[in-house]
């Protein structure tokens, strides 16, 4: 039961990390600023460090002891000798770390980078700030709640997952036990992904993909409102320092410098 524990709570967690680093390493190829792109590469490896962390103690908890588990630990434990001779290497160690840990500080202090460093600066806070606001305490946490998703802190030097149950789990399950019919087919699915290899961990899986959507979802949908609030308080501003009496008066003078008076009257009478 201990392997089954380890993968329900680690692998959506390795399954986002890999996805999310994946994200910022894009992000950081397509930055503009060098500063914005190495902080954003400083994630995408925090996050692989921390993915293969939840690895590892799947590896340690499941029957796959002598494979997973001897590949990674043998990795580590060269890396390590490595590092010892270069002072550059166990430094780059150490932030690595550090970054895995805390991965959500740095994603807002690569923001403010963002930020002070964009064309506008104003606009580039006005949008950025809610963006990665509902991203982090928003949507995230708020998906994390909904599904289950288990928190990661390290004690002793270890990386612990505190499991916490989905957010209307009784409920669902009196629901599902007050009708037999979707009982049945829940049961059906679960035995079903249980028995075959490919889908055993697919609910994991979905978990932690499912995690990397909410995540850049919150990011989009914060950023959509805020532009939209910018334009709409741009286009105000700008609306409101316009003239009315100014603009009638440009108007009259077009007029009297662009329109003959004597051709119109020859016309009339013509006619």
């Amino acid at each position: 039961m201990a392997g089954v524990a380890a993968i329900a709570s680690f692998l959506p967690l390795t399954v986002s990390g890999l996805v999310f680093s994946s994200r910022r390493t894009n992000k950081a190829l397509e930055a503009d600023n060098p500063m914005v792109s190495i902080m954003n590469l400083d994630i995408a490896t925090g996050q692989v460090f921390k993915a293969s962390e939840c690895a590892l103690n799947i590896a340690q908890e499941s029957k796959n002891k002598n494979g997973i588990t001897n590949f990674i630990t043998s990795a580590e434990e060269n890396i390590k000798e490595m590092s010892k001779g270069a002072k550059a290497l166990e430094t780059a160690g150490k932030v690595v770390k550090f970054t895995a840990d805390h991965i959500n500080p740095i994603i807002m202090v690569t923001s403010g980078i963002k930020i002070a460093t964009s064309d506008d600066v104003e606009r580039a806070a006005l949008v950025e700030v809610p963006a990665v606001g509902t991203m982090l305490f928003v949507t995230e946490p708020l998906y994390k709640k909904l599904v289950g998703i288990s928190k990661t802190k390290r004690i002793n030097g270890k990386l612990v997952a505190i499991e916490q149950d989905p957010l209307f789990k009784e409920q669902i399950e009196k629901a599902i036990e007050k009708n037999p019919f979707i009982e049945k087919q829940i049961k059906a699915i679960s035995d079903f992904c249980k028995t075959s290899k490919f889908f055993k961990h697919a609910p994991n899986v979905l978990k932690g993909l499912g995690f990397v959507c909410a995540s850049a979802g919150g990011y989009e949908l914060g950023e959509w409102i805020s532009k939209i609030a910018v334009d709409k308080f741009a286009n105000k501003k700008e609306n409101k320092h316009v003239n009315p009496f100014l603009q009638k008066t440009n108007k009259t003078k077009e007029n009297l410098f662009t329109q003959n008076p004597f051709k119109q009257e020859t016309k009339h009478v013509a006619a």
